[in-house]
Order: C-alpha cells, then sequence, then structure tokens
C-alpha cells in the first residue's frame, strides 16, 4: 500500500493509524506516527518489504510561522517505512530512503531529518552478514558525494560527508571528512586527489588538510605526491587547478644539464588568464654558463569579431668564459604577430607579421622547418568588396626578410582596385539569357585592376656603404582588358583587346663615352619627372570541344571518353622598344654600334617597362581528358567516373620574329593521373626544337631536324604521393560453437577456435609516401638531377605503443634526410612521448612523461639532450 501523506491521514481518518509501542500519547498534536509500507505493525521496520517504494511530498510551507528555511516542495520515499514525530517535527525513512529538494538529491539506507532546524542526517545499513550497504549517495548542484554518513543543513547549504568519495570535473577525491563549508567550498581532512579512475590509482596527491574550491583550485597543505602507492615528492603547501581549460598559474619547469652550456632550467614562467578573451604566456630558459632566453606571448579571441596573438623572443647566448680572447656574444629576437577580423561581411582584416634576427633560430630552434626556412614573410591586409558592383579593394602591407644575408624588401603600402568582368551593353533582364540568344554586342564585357605601390628595400650589397644598398620606390599601374565571346556553331570566338599603362616619377638616363684606357664606359643617371609607360596587344581566340567514345563492356568496363579541347589564339603585339615610343634609349659604343637599353628596367621601376620585340603570331593549346566507366556494385549507383589522365600541351609561333628571337617557342608538356585512387602522379617537361650553339651559350635559329632530331628536352620533373592505412583485423564471432552444438566441453570449445581462428596479428599502422624526380638542362650535354624519396611511417604495436618514422632519401647525393623517431605510450592517466633524431644539425633526443589531464600537464619529468642548441 502506498504511503500517503499526514496531511492526509490526519483529515480522512486517523483509524488507518497504528500507535508506535516506543511513543503512545494521548493528544493527537503529540503523537509520533508509523506508516508501514506494506500496512504491517511498527515492529517490523527491520524486515524489508516485498512492495514498491512509498512516496510523499510535502507542501511548501509558511516559514514565518512555522520556523522552518524549507520554502520549496520536498519529495522523499523509502522502501520499507517512514516515522514523522508531530511533536518533535522529525522524521525518518527506512529501507532505500531517497529524498530530492531543488538541486539536492540523497539516497541512503537510513535518513533522519529535523524540519525545525532543517538538518538532515543519514547513513547506510547492513545485510545479514554484517556487510555495509545502501551508504549514503549525496547530489548536490550536480556533484556527487558518497560516504558512510552524511549530514546536511538545508538552510546554510553546508554538509559533511565521513568516509567521503566525489567526483568533480573528471577529478576523484577522497577524504576521512570532507565537509560542504559553502555552495562551492569544501575542506577535506586527510584527503586524497587524483585524476585517475582506477580505483587503486596509479598517482595521488595526499594531504592532511585541503581545501577545494569547485571550477577554481586545490589548495593542500602540506601536499605529498605518490606514484603507484610510493611518495615520490612533498611540498609545504600546493595550489592544483581543479578544473581543465585557461587557469592563471606557474608553468613548472624541467631541468637537464648540457654539455655545452652546463645545467638549466627550462620553460619555467607564469600563465595568466586576464579574462575569458585575453590570455599571457611568459616562460624563460636559463643555463648556467651565459645563456638564458626569454618569450612572451598575448592571445585575444573575440568570437565572431576578432582574434589574433602577439609572440615576443629574446635569447642571450655567451660561448667562452669572460676574459678569454676567443669569447664571442650574440643576442637574438623574434617577433611575431597574427590577427583576424571580420570588420562587416564585406570587411575583413588580417594580418601575420613575422621578423626576427638572423640566427634566433639557429641559435633557439628545435623545430627543422624553422632552422631551414630562408625568408621570413609578413603581411598585413585590408580587404573589402561591394556585392553586385563587381567592385573589390585591397590595402596590403608586405615585408619580406632574408635570413640568410639579412636583405629586407618592403611595400608599404600596396593599394589595388578591381572590377570584375561586366557587360555594360548587357540589361538586367538578360542576365540569365543564354549567350546564342544574345546580341553581338550584348557579349562585348570588360574588366579593370588598377594598383600603387611603395616599395622600399635593403639589399645585400658588399660594394655598398655598410654592406647593403638602400631605395626606395614607387608606381602605379592601370590595365584594362576587353572582350566578347560569341558562339559560332561548334567554336567559341573571343576577340579581345588589353592596355596596361604605367606611371613612375623617374627613368634612367645613359651616358656613353671613352676612358682613359680606350675602353667603353657608360655612365647611368636617373631622370626625374612624371613618365607613362603604356602598351597594349590584340587578338582572337577559337576554341571547340571534341568527343570520342568507345564502349567495350568487358571486364567491368562500360565505356571510355576522351575529351579533346583545342584552341588557337592569334595575337598581335608591337615592338615597343623602337624609338617611337620612347620606352628605350640607345647609347653608342667606341666601335660605333648602338645599344638599346630599357629607361624602366625592374631593379628601378617596380612594374617595370614595356615588352620589347614584336609578335604577330599564334598560340596552340591543347587539353587531353581520358576517363573511364565502370559498372558500380553499389545498387544505387549505376556506374562509377574513373579519371584515368589529364594531358595538356601547348606552344607558340612568331611570323615577325627578328634578330635573335627564335619564331617557335618551347613545347611545354603538363600531366596528371591517378592510379586506382591511390597513388596520384603529376609532371611537367619542357622542349626545344632549336640547336644550341656553345660559341654564343644560346639556342640559334636552327631547327635539331637537320641533325635528325626532333627536340632537346630542357627540363623535366615528377612526382608521386601515395598513402596507405591498415586497421586491426576485427575478430568474428560466427561460426563458434552454440549451445546446441555437439561440442560441449570447454577444450573441445577451446580447440574449435583454435582450429579456425589464427593468431591475429594484424595491427594499426598507417604509411605515406612522397617521390620527387627532377631534371634541368641549361645545355645539352649539361643536367642538375635531383631524386628525394619521404616517408611517414606510424603504426600501433599494441592499443598503447605507437611508434613512427619520419625522413627522407637523396638518391643523387645517397644520404638519408633529416631522418626522426618518435614513440608514444599511453600510460592510463599519464603518457610517454619520446622523438629522437639520430643525425643531423639537430642530432638528440627528448624524453616526456606526463601527466594526461589537461590541468596537471605541466607535471611532467622530461630528459633533453640536443647537440648545436645547448639542450
Amino acid at each position: 500500500m502506498k504511503i500517503t501523506s499526514f496531511i492526509f491521514i490526519v483529515l480522512f481518518g486517523a483509524s488507518a493509524l497504528q500507535a508506535s509501542e516506543e511513543i503512545t500519547p494521548t493528544s493527537p498534536a503529540g503523537r509520533s506516527v508509523t506508516f508501514p509500507a506494506d500496512g504491517l505493525s511498527p515492529d517490523t521496520l527491520g524486515s524489508p518489504s516485498p512492495s514498491r517504494p512509498d512516496s510523499t511530498t510535502l507542501p511548501r510551507r509558511d516559514t514565518s510561522s512555522a520556523g522552518s528555511s524549507i520554502d520549496t516542495v520536498v519529495t522523499y520515499s523509502a522502501a520499507d517505512s517512514i516515522v514523522y514525530s508531530i511533536s518533535s517535527r522529525q522524521m525518518k525513512l527506512y529501507k532505500k530512503g531517497d529524498m530530492k529538494y531543488r538541486d539536492f538529491k540523497l539516497d541512503a539506507g537510513h535518513i533522519a531529518i529535523n524540519w525545525d532546524t532543517s538538518i538532515l542526517t543519514a547513513e547506510g545499513t547492513k545485510d545479514t552478514s554484517g556487510k555495509a550497504i545502501e551508504q549514503p549517495v549525496f547530489q548536490d548542484g550536480g556533484e556527487t558525494y558518497d560516504g558512510s554518513q552524511v549530514s546536511y543543513d538545508f538552510k546554510s547549504q553546508k554538509g559533511r560527508v565521513n568516509v567521503a568519495n566525489t567526483v568533480i570535473d573528471k577529478s576523484y577525491y577522497h577524504g576521512e571528512l570532507i565537509k560542504k563549508f559553502a555552495k562551492d567550498v569544501l575542506f577535506v581532512k586527510n584527503g586524497r586527489f587524483t585524476t585517475c579512475d582506477k580505483p587503486d590509482p596509479d598517482y595521488y596527491f595526499q594531504s592532511s588538510k585541503m581545501k577545494l574550491v569547485v571550477n577554481d583550485k586545490i589548495i593542500a597543505e602540506p601536499i605529498i605526491m605518490y606514484v603507484d602507492g610510493v611518495p615520490v615528492f612533498a611540498l609545504p603547501f600546493g595550489v592544483f587547478p581543479a578544473k581543465s581549460g585557461r587557469r592563471s598559474g606557474i608553468i613548472t619547469p624541467s631541468f637537464g644539464e648540457s654539455a655545452n652550456y652546463g645545467r638549466y632550467l627550462s620553460h619555467f614562467g607564469y600563465f595568466w588568464a586576464i579574462n575569458d578573451y585575453t590570455d599571457l604566456t611568459t616562460t624563460a630558459d636559463w643555463w648556467t654558463r651565459g645563456k638564458y632566453d626569454i618569450k612572451s606571448g598575448l592571445r585575444y579571441n573575440v568570437r565572431y569579431l576578432f582574434n589574433g596573438s602577439i609572440y615576443g623572443a629574446y635569447a642571450y647566448q655567451a660561448d667562452g668564459q669572460p676574459g678569454d680572447p676567443g669569447r664571442t656574444v650574440q643576442t637574438n629576437w623574434d617577433l611575431s604577430m597574427t590577427h583576424q577580423q571580420t570588420i562587416d561581411p564585406n570587411t575583413q582584416l588580417t594580418a601575420n607579421v613575422s621578423m626576427s634576427s638572423s640566427n634566433y633560430f639557429q641559435t633557439t630552434s628545435l623545430d627543422y622547418p624553422e632552422l631551414l626556412q630562408q625568408n621570413l614573410v609578413s603581411d598585413v591586409s585590408l580587404f573589402r568588396s561591394w556585392p553586385g558592383s563587381g567592385n573589390s579593394m585591397s590595402v596590403n602591407i608586405h615585408r619580406d626578410q632574408n635570413l640568410r644575408n639579412g636583405s629586407i624588401t618592403a611595400n608599404l603600402p600596396t593599394i589595388s582596385f578591381s572590377h570584375n568582368q561586366s557587360y555594360p551593353f548587357r540589361s538586367a533582364e538578360h542576365a540569365s539569357t543564354p549567350l546564342d540568344q544574345l546580341a553581338w554586342y550584348e557579349l562585348i564585357g570588360y574588366s579593370y585592376n588598377g594598383q600603387f605601390q611603395n616599395s622600399i628595400s635593403k639589399l645585400a650589397d658588399t660594394n655598398a656603404v655598410g654592406g647593403f644598398d638602400r631605395s626606395k620606390l614607387y608606381g602605379i599601374q592601370h590595365s584594362v582588358s576587353i572582350s566578347a565571346s560569341p558562339k559560332i556553331g561548334f567554336f567559341t570566338l573571343s576577340p579581345f583587346i588589353s592596355i596596361t599603362d604605367k606611371m613612375y616619377d623617374s627613368r634612367m638616363q645613359y651616358y656613353d663615352f671613352a676612358s682613359s684606357t680606350g675602353t667603353d664606359s657608360v655612365v647611368s643617371d636617373k631622370e626625374r619627372g612624371f613618365y607613362n609607360v603604356g602598351y597594349f596587344n590584340t587578338g582572337i581566340s577559337a576554341s571547340t570541344r571534341l568527343f570520342g567514345i568507345m564502349q567495350p563492356n568487358i571486364f567491368g568496363i562500360t565505356a571510355f571518353r576522351h575529351t579533346l579541347q583545342p584552341s588557337v589564339t592569334v595575337s598581335y603585339q608591337p615592338d615597343f622598344s623602337k624609338p617611337y615610343w620612347g620606352y628605350y634609349g640607345q647609347y653608342r659604343t667606341l666601335n660605333d654600334s648602338l645599344v638599346s637599353y630599357d629607361r624602366f628596367p625592374s631593379q628601378d621601376a617596380l612594374f617595370g617597362g614595356a615588352p620589347s620585340g614584336e609578335f604577330g603570331g599564334m598560340t596552340f593549346a591543347l587539353n587531353n581528358n581520358f576517363e573511364m566507366k565502370t559498372r558500380s556494385s553499389d545498387t544505387s549507383q549505376t556506374e562509377n567516373k574513373v579519371q584515368l589522365l589529364n594531358l595538356a600541351m601547348n606552344m607558340s609561333y612568331n611570323f615577325l620574329a627578328r634578330g635573335y628571337s627564335l619564331p617557335l617557342s618551347d613545347l611545354n608538356i603538363n600531366y596528371r593521373t591517378n592510379i586506382a585512387g591511390k597513388v596520384d602522379i603529376g609532371g611537367a617537361s619542357s622542349f626545344s626544337f632549336y640547336q644550341y650553339d656553345y660559341s654564343t651559350n644560346r639556342r640559334i635559329d636552327r631547327f635539331l631536324l637537320s641533325e635528325g632530331r626532333l627536340a632537346d628536352m630542357k627540363n623535366f620533373n615528377l612526382t608521386l604521393s601515395t598513402s596507405f592505412q591498415g586497421q586491426r583485423k576485427q575478430r568474428s564471432t560466427s561460426g563458434g560453437p552454440q549451445e546446441e552444438d555437439s561440442l560441449k566441453s570447454a577444450e573441445q570449445y577451446n580447440n574449435f577456435y583454435q582450429q579456425i581462428q589464427p593468431p591475429d596479428l594484424s595491427i594499426p599502422w598507417n604509411l605515406r609516401l612522397g617521390f620527387s624526380y627532377n631534371v634541368i638542362k641549361p645545355k645539352p650535354d649539361t643536367s642538375i638531377t635531383q631524386a628525394n624519396l619521404q616517408f611517414d611511417l606510424g603504426f600501433n604495436l599494441t592499443d598503447n605503443w605507437k611508434i613512427g618514422f619520419t625522413g627522407g632519401y637523396d638518391f643523387i647525393q645517397h644520404d638519408v634526410v633529416v631522418p626522426a623517431v618518435t614513440v608514444y605510450r599511453d600510460l592510463h592517466c599519464w603518457e610517454m612521448t619520446l622523438r629522437w633524431n639520430p643525425i643531423g644539425y639537430l642530432r638528440g633526443f627528448n624524453l616526456e612523461i606526463r601527466i594526461k589531464a589537461p590541468q596537471l600537464r605541466d607535471i611532467k619529468i622530461t630528459k633533453r639532450e640536443y647537440q648545436n642548441i645547448g639542450y
């Protein structure tokens, strides 16, 4: 019978109540009442009831009259019985007691509540063997505690748990006594803290006094760390983060010794979580023999608005003792910044800035890509577009630093404006009209690009003062392209004209005179003023598309298709080096020969000058696409399409070539294919049809056909890449003996599986391979060859062991390129990583064992030894 509420019983009949044997008052106000779960007398409280648990809800009370601090509904139930004393306002729940109040929930074998004091106590019970059962499990605000005894004050929301355990944010706490002092503050006596979920944890921190601020920190005094039950170190006090993620605190350093710079303290610093959007990290490395590094990084991130970082570093290194004749001291620095911001849907700001002293990476880095880089490139860009108009604009600041010779070039700034292809004679109503239905003038379109650039440079030059040649240049360039694309039958015709205009404030002028030695001497000078360089080219192109299809229907192949896309372009460009245009100058040598020169060379004019040489010729291009279709095993897909080969080639012929210009250009070929979806193959090559003159070291206007050959290869490159992977085989459970099989005994059962299932020796693995082959032939009898193989192999010996190998091999130099071995071991709540570089500039190793929990990852053991760096 379900236990009904006390109020219901008082109103509808006291005859259903049975008086307790312990208290039998005469007046209803002082009566102690027992509500049996199965309708039996009170002497059955110690026996479990077979009926379902009963539930009672206390209605909201008027705390001013009743004196209770409970101001909302309390739901409680018990499997055996509930005893309520009217005079003392106390209630007891027996057998599988359960109580819920707001975010508070309690399950225990025995629960006692004093409604006047709002204090609750709970404990477990024992079974017939004396074993403790139904121990209290206490939940408050999403936190769970279990122990032998629980006390809780509803009014102050304080409590205590004896011999307690709790889990907060995947961290495990155990204590002889846990007191809940405030909503988010716990005090633990003789406590233990760990992130290991084993019953006997691999590691833990032990403290006689511990304070836990939920989702903040743990303060312990003293603190002893145990690993596998053995104390490994102790501190008079300790502070740990109690939550993963960004938390301010000290960054734990690592220790070691270097043969070159003595003992060191590495990566010691502080992490400051300034607010939810910004944090600052500062670390330092210090050696006992004259070396130290300081690094600091600021990060910021405001979601949907902007994010970025600022990083700076300073390094000091002294080789030799003070007073030594050969002592050297060098200081290096590094500065980098990133920023991304969406100002509005059409405006974006991005920045990626990197600059450093020339030797910074050589003296501090443990990363091969950083050691091998030749340049540091910085860019800051603001981009703005105007949807629907085709217009866009960008402002860019660019800096390029050469780390080898110290040269620096910078564009401060580059301003670009562009207008996409638009059709001024086409009305909006005809925007989606097919091209063959438009009038000829509606097919005429134009595009525009404009650019202003201001450039400064500091280039290494041993003949210049200070070892660098400094210059400053600026210029403006405009480009307009007008074209149309009418379709005539199967051909698409595209007449076009391109106009380019460049503006400068100076041009070069050369003066010739005879020196005292009788040799030619030339003096150059810059003429200041406003100079305009304009040129154009025009032409027409025709293209079409041809298809060839073959349907063999053999070996699952349903069709082959060959698509040809030939195009021919006829174009003309005048010779802008003629005096008529004024873009080229001339001077006369002692032997009375004229030498032509560009008044706007690229080293003195940002966008260069006008092209020289007249071109009136044809350009041929042919693209080939080979495809295959096969039957599909997937019923939802009728056929599979497979790309076999993409092959493209182009060349041109100049009918107006004069002098040293050769009419027929090189033949350029590009190809790309994929084999079985596994191997990517690509490459390119070029061929010349002309003979090479060794006396002038150039090719001359004489075809190789006269020597019985068609062409000379000038360069060739081939790249191959592939990747493979394997997974552990899944052991099949089908086909084994069932209960009704004739194989009954355990021995027969084992023999059955030994016969049909071999040992599983498969392991997860992955392999990536890359091969590159390049041949460059500046002369027919001279070639420069490169052939390299790169590999990346990883596999799991077990579920917890991962091993990786990376490196390469140079087939020309017969040398292994930057090999590295990495080993990872999952140690449950710990992890171990080992990186070993057997050869090279960074020859050495780095071994690290650390706790996996994010909030404790700075607790680690590190052994590091690298040559040339100081570790």
